[in-house]
């Protein structure tokens, strides 16, 4: 089957003057993706530029071949297009005066940049969760590798919930918080299961632990317990497990299809006992945080700088606020600068006034709106098997 290449076109008016380099190629291997859909998000997944793609591909490789049902494989090719659409078109909000990035993130477990940022949040709920508890003690227990994934991590869950209810855990553990890795042997082709954990309790017998842990499983009983000497460092080494896909860059498409499917919906961090209760990995099903008013996009403010001062002037105070400002506008960071919060409040006062457009820009917006709907209602282009990349 010959290759089809699409250059999508959008369907929506945007006024961010960004270049569109997003492509799609259809043929027996799926869909692939190439590019960015817009400067931002080349800038803000700089990163992890080369982690995404893969990811990106992998997902939207799903085909029928690999024995994928129609409902799984199209869902494989949702996540990659949510994916591709990730922080493209960023916009700012206000917040008691202070002005805000919305990155329009799409908040997939499987993309490396949104795990990063949930990464930082669940560190931080973490440090603040352990830090009042008593005696602290980080706990890893094993599995032994398996060549299915979803099975493996469902037994990982049953084993633990017996282990909690066996009377030498209670015994030893009041509570805590946990955390599931999974990593992958290429060579051997199965996957291997850890349940990192910090605990509130009292000094554990690493053997007795051991033996505990393999009459729950039936095979495995490799297990780690040692005193906790840094809270912050450890509560960022468990976090950081929220933020790995595992390595997906030794890691065959196929694979990478297996981990997304079965790890999909579940959460990677849980609290139980003392802490039962306290959410640490939420995922936030709303990109917007209601507390926070729209101002302007991205775009349009970028679009003003060269010709109007106060644009220009809003940029400035921005990049030196906060780092993914001068990360989204491509400015050099430099700490220590900071402005002032009576600044930061003008700024935003600058914002709303750029963001109010004249009768006159009014006018010429519905009618490029006009225009752009015209033209795409008679213009309509369908590639065999290709939805249009902007819907």
């Amino acid at each position: 089957m010959e290759a089809t290449l699409v250059s999508p076109t959008p369907t929506k008016t945007y006024h961010d003057s960004d270049e569109m380099t997003g492509l799609i190629v259809d043929d027996e291997r799926g869909y692939r993706y190439a590019g960015y859909k817009s400067r931002w998000a080349r800038r803000i997944h700089a990163c992890f530029c080369d982690q995404r793609e893969l990811v990106i591909n992998a997902l939207g490789g799903a085909t029928m071949n690999e024995n994928y049902d129609q409902e799984t494989s199209t869902g494989l090719h949702k996540r990659a297009l949510k994916m591709f659409d990730c922080c493209a078109f960023p916009t700012i909000r206000s917040r008691d005066g202070v002005l805000v990035p919305s990155l329009n993130r799409c908040r997939d477990r499987m993309c490396p940049t949104c795990a990063s940022f949930r990464a930082k949040e669940t560190a931080e709920k973490i440090q603040a969760l352990v830090k009042p508890l008593g005696s602290i003690r980080f706990i890893t227990l094993t599995l032994t590798n398996s060549p299915e994934l979803k099975p493996m991590v469902q037994r990982l869950s049953q084993c633990f919930k017996e282990l909690r209810r066996r009377n030498s855990w209670k015994a030893h553990v009041k509570g805590g918080v946990y955390s599931v890795e999974i990593t992958r042997d290429e060579e051997t082709e199965t996957w291997h299961a850890h349940l990192h954990l910090i605990v509130d309790g009292s000094y554990y017998d690493q053997e007795e632990l051991s033996n505990e842990w393999l009459a729950v499983t039936g095979d495995s009983m490799i297990v780690d317990i040692r005193k906790i000497a840094n809270i912050g460092e450890t509560a960022k080494y468990i976090s950081d497990y929220v933020s790995k896909s595992g390595n997906v860059d030794c890691w065959s498409d196929s694979a990478i299809r297996e981990y997304a499917i079965a790890m999909k919906g579940r959460r990677m961090v849980h609290t139980f006992g003392n802490a039962h209760g306290v959410k640490v990995d939420e995922k936030g099903s709303d990109n917007v945080d209601r507390s926070t008013e729209h101002v302007i996009s991205i775009g349009d403010l970028a679009s003003r700088i060269e010709h109007d001062p106060r644009a220009a002037e809003v940029v400035d105070k921005l990049c030196k606020h906060r780092r993914i400002w001068s990360k989204i506008f491509n400015r050099p960071w430099v700490p220590g600068v900071e402005p002032i919060d009576e600044e930061m409040e003008r700024v935003c006062k600058l914002a709303i006034e750029l963001a109010a457009p004249t009768k006159a820009e009014k006018a010429i917006r519905k009618k490029l709106n006009e225009q752009e709907q015209f033209r795409d209602a008679s213009n309509i282009r369908w590639t065999r098997g290709v939805k249009p990349l902007y819907n």
